[in-house]
């Protein structure tokens, strides 16, 4: 038997689990998946003989669905949904492929090259990552919400938000499992800000009617994209 150290992380099933910044040591990891997955494909994604709306959706389909595996369950920051779309737009600018122009700094190049990735992955359907992410919540969500509350995921979700913010909290033997001395973002508080700024009252009492939240699930990702 092996203990891990403090700070350690534990990988299961592709997951990186600890107990410290939960949300971004597992978006970092995931897009270090990401990666290594897109320099496997390059052969595929970089073809220029191929349709580039063909390998953007392919990059969707493959990296994008790797980078967001279990994204449903984040509770990410703003500068965590910064290193996603850094990520997904630096990747887009290798697929895409644009040269840089005989005296153009590099600056103006990458901006140039990011406005014509990001328009032509919008003409192939290909949504971003954050707006991906949201959309993957708002539907497990509903579906978490919509459980008796004796289910395991009830459960599961109800103690990570809530009791396990009290337990660090009030102090006492399991204080060092707080995970961070920032602020604590609960995995609800998109979901419930965003019920209340349209006027939708509980997401809880919305969500249990499954129809009318998927009718949300655009608009909540455009929100949250913002």
């Amino acid at each position: 038997m092996r203990f891990l150290a403090e700070g350690e992380a534990l990988t299961i099933l592709g997951t990186s689990l600890t107990l410290q910044d939960v949300t971004q040591h597992e978006i970092r990891n995931r897009i270090r998946a990401g990666w290594r997955l897109f320099w496997k494909m390059k052969p595929l994604l970089q073809n220029r003989r191929s349709p580039v709306k063909a390998r953007l959706r392919l990059f969707e389909s493959t990296v994008g669905s790797c980078v967001l595996w279990c994204a449903a369950s984040w509770t990410p920051r703003a500068e965590e949904l910064r290193l996603l779309t850094s990520a997904w737009r630096s990747m887009l600018r290798r697929i895409v492929g644009y040269g840089r122009a005989p005296e153009e700094d590099y600056l103006t190049w990458i901006e140039r090259v990011t406005r014509k990735a990001e328009s032509m992955a919008t003409s192939a359907g290909i949504r971003t990552w954050v707006v991906t992410h949201s959309r993957l919540k708002w539907l497990w969500a509903g579906h978490v919400a919509r459980r008796p509350t004796n289910t395991w995921v009830r459960r599961v979700t109800a103690w990570r938000d809530a009791e396990w913010q009290a337990i660090a909290r009030d102090g006492g033997v399991a204080r060092p499992l707080r995970p961070s001395r920032r602020r604590w973002v609960k995995w609800e508080d998109s979901l419930r800000r965003f019920c209340a700024a349209s006027g939708q009252g509980m997401w809880t009492i919305l969500a249990t009617d499954r129809a009318q939240w998927v009718s949300y699930v655009d608009t909540y990702a455009e929100w949250c994209a913002k």
